[in-house]
């Protein structure tokens, strides 16, 4: 094969993964009802702060909201023993991660709903896990140190990770959003589904990424599911979608998988 045609093959290569990436957005926003990027909380539609007052309440936000204990546990996997939440250094990923979150009017919407009603909010608590990635509960959020991986890429779909997204869709399942009835219920399949349509993938559109098709995870009785976003069907063990219809579940090792 002569260069030049080399050229034309990667070219139109190129042009084909274009072509089904177009058609994979075209199938979600046409099955999956648009949400408003700023939901409700409390029963009130969040507003974006002024630019120039997103810095200066970030830092105040993070002296109200980051926990100030730090852990030195010298981890010991051998038995079992590891650190538990500790203080997120300003060095960290997710120290990082979430004061770019706080630039965004998004972002800069939630810090300023928690800066506003402090009795509401008592007690929440934002620290570094030792898991990788953010975790968020009812009046609580870790994001580890490297965040959100070194691939920054989901382990299992493969798709591409903004980091701003995880942080939105973990503040889903806090009590911003949730109501009192949600407290110390873990979150299930159905719950990140609708955190990933109602949260996540809203700024991954706006940020130019592709939506996120699926979520994995563990049922009630700790066996792994995967769940497809758009359609809401179920499968055990881990699955990912086809390149060619982001409705249909497919194996990791499918070739046709995205």
């Amino acid at each position: 094969m002569d260069l030049n045609m080399e050229v034309k093959n990667k070219k139109e290569s190129a042009l084909d993964r274009v072509k089904l990436e177009l058609k994979r957005i075209k199938i979600y926003r046409s099955k999956v009802p648009h949400t408003r990027i700023f939901p409700k909380a409390n029963g009130r539609v969040l507003k974006p702060v002024l630019v120039s007052r997103r810095k200066y309440n970030f830092l105040k936000f993070v002296d109200m909201y980051f926990t100030k204990t730090i852990d030195n546990t010298i981890p010991d996997p051998e038995f079992g023993i590891f650190p538990g939440a500790t203080k997120l250094t300003t060095s960290s990923d997710g120290y990082r991660a979430f004061a770019r979150f706080a630039q965004t009017d998004y972002g800069s919407s939630v810090i300023k709903e928690m800066l506003n009603n402090p009795k509401r909010y008592s007690g929440f608590v934002i620290a570094q896990g030792i898991k990788k990635g953010a975790t968020g509960g009812y009046k609580s959020m870790t994001l580890s140190k490297v965040f959100p991986n070194k691939k920054k890429r989901f382990l299992i779909s493969g798709q591409k990770i903004f980091d701003l997204a995880i942080i939105y869709h973990e503040f889903a399942h806090t009590s911003i959003f949730l109501p009192k009835t949600s407290k110390g219920k873990k979150a299930t399949l159905l719950d990140e589904r609708k955190a990933v349509m109602l949260f996540e993938n809203p700024v991954r559109i706006r940020k130019g990424y592709e939506p996120r098709y699926t979520y994995s995870g563990e049922d009630k009785s700790g066996v792994l599911q995967t769940i497809n976003i758009i359609t809401g069907k179920r499968k055990q063990g881990k699955w990912t979608v086809s390149k060619y219809d982001p409705r249909i579940l497919v194996s990791l090792t499918d070739e046709d998988r995205l």
